[in-house]
């Protein structure tokens, strides 16, 4: 952890004096935790038969890791609800989610695998789902500029983007787009 950018954040803090100094301090350190200490609550950790390895983004209930299934062995996404997030309504959102995903199936969405819970040593129950990994994926927005889509490709783009989220809406669920993947290729969302 960078204890340094911990340190500058509250000397920034103290010398501003301003009288609401400390809101936007808690969600600086907040974020900081979030994305140096969480994951590693998890990484090196066997759930469910999959192995937690490195994270891969992190959304507002949850983190996504990359792990590896142990039987049979491919590497996949697992999607972990954050601690601080899990209140009983939480949790029960993020199951459904889990159930509902579970039973799209669309080329535009990643597939879900598997979906359980995980108890942590402070005994919060976390659920989490495993779902298939989309090899080099990037988000939309930078998908877009890397590959300097022309405006019908970015149009055809999305249509599929449009098409995977009726397919969503149809059954239930509206895939998330803001924070979906695109594959390498051009096909292929993972919701997140």
């Amino acid at each position: 952890m960078s204890w340094e950018r911990v340190k500058a954040i509250f000397e920034h803090a103290a010398e501003s004096r301003a009288g609401d100094a400390l809101e936007p301090v808690v969600a600086d350190v907040g974020e900081l935790l979030l994305d140096e200490v969480a994951p590693s609550l998890f990484e090196g950790r066997t759930i469910g038969g999959y192995e937690i390895g490195r994270p891969l983004g992190r959304g507002g209930m949850g983190i996504v890791f990359q792990a590896e299934q142990l039987e049979p062995a491919r590497i996949v996404a697992l999607k972990m609800m954050r601690a601080e997030m899990s209140t009983p309504a939480a949790v029960r959102r993020f199951r459904w989610e889990g159930e509902v995903l579970g039973k799209l199936r669309h080329p535009f969405i990643a597939q879900v695998l598997k979906a359980g819970t995980f108890k942590l040593d402070s005994g919060a129950v976390l659920p989490w789902i495993a779902m298939e990994f989309v090899e080099d994926a990037a988000p939309l927005a930078c998908y877009v500029e890397e590959h300097d889509l022309t405006l019908e490709a970015r149009l055809r783009l999305f249509l599929d983007v449009c098409d995977a989220v009726q397919h969503g809406h149809e059954r239930g669920r509206k895939p998330a787009v803001r924070g979906a993947a695109v594959e390498a290729g051009g096909g292929g969302f993972a919701p997140t």
